[in-house]
């Protein structure tokens, strides 16, 4: 895992002069570190191959998506994990949106990390931490793209409570195409289920 920005929990036991040099090893996951600049992300993703860049704290957007586009230039499989602080639900939303495969709060250990990047690998997901999630699902939140004609649709059948196969009858169409909308509204309203769908229609004036 290579590591770009503040990271406390770690770096706060590491000489400053040498933290950029330094490597340290956690469950079997070596973690380097280098400077926010495009050409040390390029020479360090080239040479030590991570599977891994760790966006840390102190980073603005636009450095963010440099260094990103800096190393997936060189490596387009490099994922992206980010560290940030638990009050920025906003940026959390936007960067997980952007393909960030995992979001944690910027005083997470090393060993947390690590745990989280596995978990995503193994299962495929995007793990964000518990703190942006419950922000994320008390906040007012308005679907990232505006719906289809017939993403409303599913919509206005979903208030009504139909399943899948009831709504492909209404609408003359077959029950994968209601769940292929489905899952876009899902997705739109960063949503667990059809209920939080709803809510955040609700909420959005939809």
């Amino acid at each position: 895992m290579l590591v770009v920005g503040s990271w406390p929990a770690v770096q706060s036991g590491l000489d400053p002069l040498s933290a950029r040099h330094a490597q340290l090893t956690v469950k079997r996951t070596r973690i380097r570190f280098a400077l926010p600049k495009v050409r040390q992300i390029e020479q360090a993703v080239a040479e030590l191959r991570p599977a891994w860049l760790l966006l840390a704290d102190g980073l603005d957007d636009d450095s963010v998506a440099m260094l990103m586009a800096a190393g997936r230039a060189v490596d387009p499989e490099l994922r992206i994990a980010m560290l940030g602080a638990p009050g920025d639900v906003e940026r959390c939303l936007r960067w997980t949106r952007r393909s960030c495969s995992v979001y944690l709060v910027n005083s997470a250990t090393a060993e947390r990390v690590v745990r989280c990047i596995r978990l995503s690998c193994n299962f495929q997901l995007v793990v964000v931490d518990e703190c942006f999630y419950e922000a994320a699902r008390r906040a007012h939140i308005d679907p990232i793209s505006p719906l289809t004609p017939r993403e409303r649709d599913v919509l206005r059948l979903l208030r009504r409570g139909l399943r899948n196969a009831e709504m492909a009858r209404e609408l003359n169409v077959t029950e994968s195409t209601v769940e292929f909308h489905v899952r876009h509204l899902l997705e739109k309203f960063a949503a667990r289920n059809r209920t939080e769908v709803i809510e955040r229609a609700i909420r959005s004036g939809l």
